[in-house]
């Protein structure tokens, strides 16, 4: 035999042991780190960046959430009002760890560095708000009683399950360049009309001097109705309050300051009490 056939003969000998070496389960292997690359948790880190809240508020009991959130009556309740639970919402999210959990939601950062973070004011106007109901004795549940940004539907999840007579109140800054104060209720008939009329007489009690929007699209101006997930979803009477505009920097100056959220929270239990008050 030649030397050039010997070495032919060599090649497809180790050629054929390599092969034969060359098991499919190694392939496997590759196949699934491949597979963990796509999902891995640095990739999942990057994801959470851009929506941050999803795995959070998957966490949620629902049923847990609701014997945490709602308060008893502390003391007898005043016997002027009906046993009505008031369902508060504080829209969007807070702060954890220093960070704002809702994309938006802010005023602009003003020439003195102060800025106003939407869902974190609306917590603080709402323990306003609890504060005076326990002492008033009034059933309240949190939709919201976590910095977490809670899901429109979890919201609405939470205020469905409470039992009894209940009213919902969503707590909102506006946006938009304009100023004072609206609210809306899905229809201008039936109760949630009815009391958002209340809201829109009780804010010039409180701010006599600042604007009132109303729906001027009719022949006589109204509180104004909107087709929001929170007033169409819920199945009890339900109002959102829009306090005032964060983009406006005097408005904004109103929401950021103690006094001016200690008006709004009265503006709102003013009218919780007239909503709740026995005939």
């Amino acid at each position: 035999m030649n030397t050039i056939a010997q070495l032919i003969i060599s090649f497809f000998t180790k050629l054929t042991k390599f092969f034969s070496e060359l098991k499919a389960e190694p392939l496997a292997e590759i196949k699934k780190e491949d597979d963990k690359e796509k999902t891995s948790p640095r990739l999942t880190k990057v994801v959470s960046k851009v929506t941050p809240r999803k795995e959070e508020i998957e966490e949620i009991d629902l049923p847990e959430l609701l014997k945490v959130a709602t308060k008893p009556s502390k003391g007898k309740p005043m016997e002027t009002f009906k046993d009505t639970t008031i369902i508060l919402d504080a829209g969007h999210g807070g702060m954890i760890d220093g960070k704002y959990q809702t994309n938006g939601k802010r005023s602009p950062e003003w020439s003195d560095g102060t800025q106003l973070f939407e869902g974190v004011n609306n917590r603080e106007v709402i323990k306003l708000v609890t504060k005076e109901l326990d002492t008033l004795g009034i059933k309240y549940v949190l939709t919201a009683d976590t910095e977490k940004d809670v899901p429109l539907q979890t919201r609405c999840d939470i205020a469905n399950e409470v039992e009894g007579d209940s009213v919902f109140i969503s707590m909102h800054s506006n946006a938009g360049g304009g100023k004072g104060f609206e609210s809306f209720s899905y229809a201008r008939k039936g109760l949630s009309g009815k009391y958002n009329d209340i809201f829109y007489e009780e804010f010039p009690k409180v701010f006599p001097k600042e604007r009132v929007r109303f729906n001027v699209n009719v022949k006589t101006p109204t509180a104004k109705t909107a087709n929001f997930k929170v007033l169409r979803d819920t199945n009890m009477p339900a109002v959102l309050l829009e306090f005032f505009f964060m983009d406006t920097e005097n408005d904004c100056r109103i929401l950021m300051s103690p006094e001016g959220r200690q008006k709004i929270a009265e503006v709102i239990v003013n009218g919780i009490k007239r909503i709740i008050k026995k005939d």
